[in-house]
């Protein structure tokens, strides 16, 4: 497996992008976003908290002011973006709240899982749990899927919204641009001449094919 570097990335609107890599899980690289000249010092994602992902995240900013001159620390950070609310992208927020400052921004129909995971997760679950019953699953693989699901995973702190990204909106020249599928809230970024994409655009997977019930404002009907 092969973790990406950090990179420099200069906008056609001057912004400064830095790419800093960070595994959310043991075989999963993951890519966060420090944002700097448009508006204040934003942060693209929060990766998963799990494991050394902070740590990474904390060490690549420190690495951002060395390796590029970039006067800039954590305790800078005056703004997180989440793209969506799946756990390798939003799971380390609570950790890194605690060291910036920062504004948390993300769309309202992913809100609800950062402010109160426990609720969602159930709530998500049971929902599967129901869906599986009617398509005929017999309880022992009923019971293997469920506790393979992303709700198994984390117990998360839950970290208020405190404002809702918007299609079409602009933050600082930042725009935003609503692309569920992955996710209901699923949010791009195009920066001047850069789209941060998150997970709209993946190599190896498909979009949800989740009945309606199941996955609200995305799945199948």
């Amino acid at each position: 497996m092969v973790v990406p570097r950090l990179m420099q990335y200069v906008s056609s609107t001057g912004v400064r992008i830095y790419r800093i890599p960070c595994l959310a899980l043991p075989d999963l690289p993951l890519r966060v976003y420090l944002l700097v000249g448009a508006g204040p010092p934003t942060l693209i994602d929060a990766g998963s908290g799990i494991g050394q992902c902070t740590a990474e995240i904390l060490s690549g900013i420190d690495r951002i002011r060395y390796e590029f001159g970039e006067p800039i620390a954590p305790a800078d950070i005056r703004r997180i973006i989440i793209t969506h609310a799946h756990l390798d992208h939003f799971g380390g927020l609570s950790q890194l709240v605690r060291i910036m400052p920062a504004e948390v921004i993300a769309h309202p129909l992913d809100a609800g899982a950062l402010a109160a995971w426990e609720e969602y997760a159930v709530m998500s679950k049971q929902r599967l749990g129901l869906f599986l019953v009617e398509a005929g699953v017999d309880q022992p693989l009923r019971g293997q899927l469920l506790a393979a699901s992303r709700f198994e995973r984390a117990r998360l702190e839950p970290v208020p919204v405190d404002r809702w990204l918007s299609d079409g909106q602009e933050l600082d020249g930042l725009k935003i641009i609503h692309t569920p599928g992955h996710s209901a809230g699923h949010c791009c970024i195009a920066v001047g001449d850069v789209l941060l994409t998150a997970d709209h655009i993946l190599a190896r997977t498909v979009p949800q094919q989740w009945p309606e019930r199941i996955s609200p404002f995305l799945g199948l009907a």
